[in-house]
C-alpha cells in the first residue's frame, strides 16, 4: 500500500473543484474517447488494421496518442502493414489480465522493438509507458489509467507519498504509481460532491467513469500543469518583474469598415477563462515581451492552444481574431507503404 498525506489530496482536490468548471470543456473529450473505444473495439475483427485506427480515433480529438512528434498510433498501423496478425497479439497479450501487469507492459515494448526492425525504416516505435497505459485505459476504464511521468511525478510529491516515481525501473515505475493512483481513486469515490460534479457534465456521448479513474487521470494532468507553471515562475523569480511599457489598446474601429469589431480583452478576462494565477500570468507574459517566444509544454488537450490565443489577446488588449495566426510545424520523416 502507497501511503500519503490525505490532508494534502483534501488541500488538491479543492483547488480542483475550484477550477473543474472552468476546466472540463477542454478535457471532456478523455470520457468520449472512453465511450468512443468500447463502441468500435474488436480483437478478432478480419480489418484488425481499419478496426484499430477507427477505435483509437475520436474525431480531432485522437491526440491522446498523435501529437507533434509523438505518434504510436500511426507506428502501430505501420506495424499493421508488416503482421497485423503480431499486433494483434500485442493486444491480446495487453488485456489478458491473468498475466501480471509488468509482463504485459514489456511484452508489448518488446514487440514494438521486433516489429521496427522489421520495418526497418525509422528509429523510435514510441510504444512508451504512456501510450501502452492509454491502451490499458481505453479498454479497461473502470480499473486502469493513463500514466504519464511528469504528471505522476508532481502528484505523488503533492501528496508527500511514500512512493515518488523514478524512471529506468521498467514496468514496475507503472504498477507502483497505480497502487498510488487507486488509493486516490477510492478516496474521490467518497466524494459525493465531485460524483456530481461529474455527473453534471458528462453528456450521452461519454463513459460514465463509475470508479473515477479517468477524473483522476484529470487530477494528475491538473496537477502536473500547476507544477510547471510553478517552476516557469520560479525560473524567472519571484522579486517581481520589471516595469514593460504598455502599449495603447484603445482600438479604433475604422469608419470605412463598420463589420470589424473588436473587443477589449484584459489580464482580468484572461484569468477568467484560463485556470492560471495572476503571478503565473505575470510570469509568462514577462518571458513573451522579454525573449520574444516560450514555449506551452504539456499533454495533449490540456488547453495550450486555448491559453497562447487569450494569452495574445490580453498583451494586445483586444479579442481580435484576425491579429493572431498560428503556424504548425512538421518534422519530416521517410515513412513509405
Amino acid at each position: 500500500m502507497v501511503t500519503f498525506s490525505y490532508d494534502n489530496l483534501v488541500k488538491i482536490i479543492s483547488d480542483y473543484k475550484k477550477e473543474f468548471a472552468k476546466r472540463f470543456p477542454g478535457e471532456i473529450y478523455k470520457w468520449k474517447a472512453v465511450k468512443h473505444f468500447q463502441e468500435h473495439w474488436d480483437i478478432y475483427a478480419p480489418d484488425f488494421k481499419g478496426m484499430l485506427r477507427q477505435a483509437l480515433s475520436y474525431g480531432k480529438k485522437d491526440n491522446l496518442l498523435t501529437s507533434m512528434q509523438y505518434f504510436p498510433k500511426t507506428m502501430l498501423e505501420k506495424f499493421c502493414d508488416i503482421n497485423s496478425d503480431q499486433v494483434r497479439d500485442m493486444f491480446l497479450t495487453l488485456y489478458d489480465e491473468r498475466k501480471g501487469l509488468d509482463y504485459r507492459i514489456n511484452y508489448f515494448t518488446q514487440s514494438a522493438k521486433d516489429l521496427l526492425k522489421q520495418w526497418n525504416k525509422g528509429k523510435m516505435h514510441y510504444q512508451d509507458f504512456r501510450a501502452i497505459t492509454t491502451y490499458l485505459w481505453l479498454r479497461y476504464p473502470d480499473k486502469y489509467y493513463i500514466y504519464k511521468y511528469s504528471c505522476a511525478k508532481a502528484l505523488a510529491e503533492r501528496l508527500g507519498s511514500s512512493y515518488i516515481p523514478k524512471k529506468g525501473i521498467g514496468a514496475n515505475e507503472v504498477v507502483e504509481v497505480f497502487r498510488l493512483y487507486d488509493e486516490v481513486s477510492e478516496y474521490l469515490l467518497k466524494d459525493s460532491e465531485l460524483r456530481m460534479m461529474l455527473d453534471d457534465v458528462l453528456t450521452d456521448d461519454c463513459y460514465r467513469d463509475n470508479r473515477l479513474r479517468t477524473l483522476v487521470v484529470d487530477l494528475a494532468y491538473f496537477v502536473g500543469e500547476k507544477s510547471k507553471m510553478s517552476q516557469l515562475f520560479k525560473i524567472v523569480g519571484k522579486k517581481g518583474f520589471p516595469e514593460m511599457p504598455v502599449a495603447d489598446t484603445d482600438m479604433k474601429v475604422d469608419k470605412d469598415d463598420s463589420s470589424k469589431e473588436v473587443n477589449k480583452y484584459t489580464k482580468e478576462d484572461f484569468l477568467k477563462e484560463v485556470y492560471m494565477s495572476g503571478e503565473d500570468y505575470d510570469a509568462l507574459k514577462y518571458l513573451v515581451e522579454t525573449k520574444k517566444n516560450v514555449i506551452l509544454q504539456g499533454a495533449p488537450g490540456v488547453g495550450k492552444t486555448f491559453c497562447a490565443r487569450r494569452l495574445a489577446w490580453s498583451m494586445m488588449g483586444v479579442k481580435d481574431e484576425s491579429r493572431v495566426a498560428f503556424v504548425q510545424f512538421h518534422q519530416s520523416y521517410s515513412y513509405e507503404d
